[in-house]
């Protein structure tokens, strides 16, 4: 599942490339029409780095590139706009249509107590703990929790044994977070 800035920086990249631009002459491109993209947002995004993208922004990309706004948001899976709910991109691009979809359900994935509890020990909100998460693991912090300790864990441990692998495990998540954080 992948954020709205990597979507559109995805979508950016192979529209930009099939129209033989560089990252800086769509830069100069996006400049001459007023905005304030430079190549290195466009490096961003394409990259997968900036998480999120502006409305004006997305506009703006769709005027000079010539493409609908659905175009950012091609291919197959999910996307997030926001760090608690999650659309199929089809349904992503049906709104981003003017078309309101069928199945007009967005969905919000339980299991974010790790990441709520680190945003709690953090003094932070959870969207700064999920942003970072993001960062560093591609996932939430509780979905690499629960990867690492399904990959410690033996089949037939213990309730006990299993907490207590959580618990480690959950413990060296939160230093690199602080890490990343610079707490």
């Amino acid at each position: 599942m992948k954020t709205i800035g990597q979507t559109v920086g995805r979508n950016l990249q192979l529209m930009r490339e099939e129209r033989g631009d560089t990252q800086a002459e769509l830069a100069r491109q996006l400049t001459a029409v007023g905005s304030e993209m430079t190549k290195a947002t466009i490096a961003s995004l394409e990259s997968g780095r900036r998480l999120d993208v502006t409305v004006g922004e997305l506009v703006t990309l769709a005027q000079v590139l010539q493409v609908p706004l659905s175009a950012f948001f091609a291919g197959k899976g999910t996307v997030r706009p926001t760090v608690q709910t999650e659309l199929r991109l089809p349904e992503m691009r049906a709104l981003m249509s003017g078309e309101a979809p069928k199945q007009a359900k967005i969905h919000v994935p339980e299991g974010f107590d790790a990441d709520q509890a680190a945003a709690r020990s953090l003094g932070v909100d959870l969207d700064q703990v999920l942003q970072w998460a993001h960062l560093l693991w591609s996932k939430t912090m509780t979905d690499e929790r629960d990867a690492r300790v399904a990959k410690t864990l033996e089949p037939d441990a213990s309730p006990r044994r299993k907490q207590a692998i959580r618990g480690h495990v959950t413990r060296g998540l939160m230093a690199e977070l602080a890490k990343e954080s610079g707490q």
